[in-house]
């Protein structure tokens, strides 16, 4: 209790959804320590690029999880019904309906773990309530539910993919 009292009197704290100067508060310096040029750089990005952003997605009050490696956390989504990012960037049929976890085997083309059948494995299937691997979508269907962006074509997939490796 007393540490983590001397922690909030330095300064730190366990989040929060307030706004510093407009900035989202993923993005902002800790209080009380120096604030780095590489933060100013960021926000004043951000701040440019805003009104870019869906109206929104300029509004949302919630921290958004970094991606750095985001590449070593398959599988995905809340339930772990999409095996690998390459699933996860494609539309929502062609998804895997049905994979195996368990293999500790490591896919980098897919970036994600292997999912072939597995002695001892366990069996996702995406059909069962529950296991649903839906939304979070990158779909053209204007007014779906759950799209978060465009199409990508298998070579911005591809491309994305080599970019989020390097996080």
């Amino acid at each position: 209790m007393a540490e983590e009292q001397a922690h909030l009197e330095a300064g730190h704290h366990d989040g929060g959804v307030e706004e510093i100067e407009g900035v989202p508060p993923q993005i902002s310096a800790t209080p009380g320590m120096p604030e780095r040029k590489a933060v100013k750089r960021r926000q004043d990005r951000v701040r440019e690029n805003l009104h870019l952003l869906p109206k929104n997605a300029q509004e949302a009050n919630y921290r958004v999880r970094p991606l750095n490696g985001v590449w070593a956390t398959a599988p995905y989504l809340h339930n772990g019904s999409v095996p690998n990012l390459y699933a996860l960037l494609s539309p929502v049929e062609e998804r895997p309906k049905k994979f195996y976890l368990g293999n500790r085997e490591y896919d980098p083309v897919n970036v994600g773990y292997r999912t072939d059948e597995l002695t001892g494995g366990f069996e996702m299937d995406t059909t069962i309530r529950g296991n649903y691997n839906t939304g979070h979508e990158f779909s053209d269907a204007s007014g779906k539910a759950g799209v978060i962006g465009r199409a990508l074509t298998p070579a911005e997939r591809k491309e994305l993919i080599e970019y989020l490796k390097s996080l």
